[in-house]
């Protein structure tokens, strides 16, 4: 069976307004709230005529409310922002929510995020972090300041008074990281993939669809922050509105011998799994043949995951007992390595260290 929250997905997906409320379990829809999805609930059950009677439904329309004021500071931060930068770094590019929550959502307030994220040339980097500290911005690292000089964007950036978030990126991953070697994440591809377009009528720049649909699975796929949050949802939405749009051709053409896309695999096969989207075969043709991280049994072991922890909202299940193991598991068949190799060596990873005589030094 779909989880529930996918039913929920698909309802809203639809357009319907009268999914039923009360066909939610309590905890699927105490993790629905807890993950931000408080505003698609109240738009999709608004004229089911159960919801009102529902002890949750004051808490659901308090969380729509919230998002709205909350979406309403992240917008207007950012128009301050392009207009500051405007004369001194030029357009600036924006990522992840901001640029998707414009774009793919009837509301903007329906796609939850937790700061806003722009990208410049590396060398403009420093000029934007001026211009936030001239409107008000403090620095607010997570861990040491260091640490952000070869990162892929720079220290978070914090509004006291409105409590918006910045994050300046160099570039769009870790240069280090698993997806960050991929070829059309370097500086010239992402160059090339990126388009003019207008935010509340101001010029910026946004990347072309094929290549978000890349970025979001890395991003996804690269964070266990994410698998853990509200993020791992929020993709599964997010690639629901962009497919229709994207040129499928372009996007594979690059995937071939990447990391990347082992991740865009694993988000689109379980859609297609859980009869939430319909690719063409030649796509997902063309994604098992890019690939070598997976066979079926491992797909299927990661999709289980994710209706585990992702739609269910369920810490762990009776084989994953704890976040050590369910990272491990997530990261093990995840590797750029032949799929047998993958499942065969999880076993292992999953013995305690204590019992395997391995001792940190």
């Amino acid at each position: 069976m779909r989880p529930q929250l996918l039913d929920l997905f698909a309802a809203y997906r639809a357009g319907r307004t009268d999914f039923p409320l009360a066909s939610l379990h309590a905890d699927r829809l105490a993790w629905a709230l807890k993950m931000g999805l408080g505003p698609i609930l109240a738009r999709t059950c608004q004229a089911d005529g159960g919801a009102s009677r529902s002890p949750e439904w004051d808490a659901i329309r308090a969380a729509d409310l919230a998002a709205r004021v909350v979406m309403e500071e992240q917008r207007d931060a950012t128009v301050e922002l392009i207009e500051a930068c405007a004369g001194r770094v030029g357009e600036l590019t924006l990522l992840k929510g901001i640029w998707l929550s414009d774009r793919l959502y009837p509301q903007p307030h329906l796609r939850p995020m937790r700061d806003v994220d722009v990208m410049v040339e590396p060398e403009r980097v420093g000029e934007v972090e001026s211009i936030l500290l001239e409107l008000g911005y403090e620095p607010r690292p997570e861990g040491s300041p260091d640490q952000y000089r070869t990162h892929h964007h720079a220290v978070p950036y914090c509004h006291p008074a409105t409590g918006v978030w910045f994050e300046v990126h160099r570039r769009l991953l870790p240069a280090r990281g698993l997806y960050g070697t991929d070829a059309v994440f370097e500086s010239d591809s992402v160059r090339a993939h990126l388009r003019g377009a207008e935010f509340e009528g101001l010029p910026v720049r946004r990347l072309s669809d094929p290549l978000q649909v890349l970025y979001l699975a890395a991003h996804w796929a690269g964070s266990f922050k994410a698998i853990s949050g509200a993020g791992g949802l929020l993709v599964l939405l997010d690639l629901l509105a962009i497919a229709p749009s994207v040129d499928w051709d372009e996007a594979v053409r690059s995937l071939p011998g990447t990391a990347v896309a082992s991740a865009l695999l694993l988000l689109m096969s379980y859609l297609e799994a859980r009869d939430l989207l319909r690719p063409e075969p030649r796509v997902m043709d063309a994604l098992w043949r890019a690939q070598r991280s997976f066979g079926r049994l491992n797909l299927r072991a990661l999709h289980a995951l994710m209706d585990l922890r992702l739609a269910d909202g369920r810490a762990y299940g009776r084989w994953v007992r704890s976040r050590r193991n369910l990272e491990i598991v997530w990261t093990t068949l995840l590797r750029r390595r032949p799929a047998l190799v993958n499942l065969m060596s999880l076993p292992w990873g999953l013995v305690p260290e204590r019992w395997r005589g391995v001792h940190e030094r």
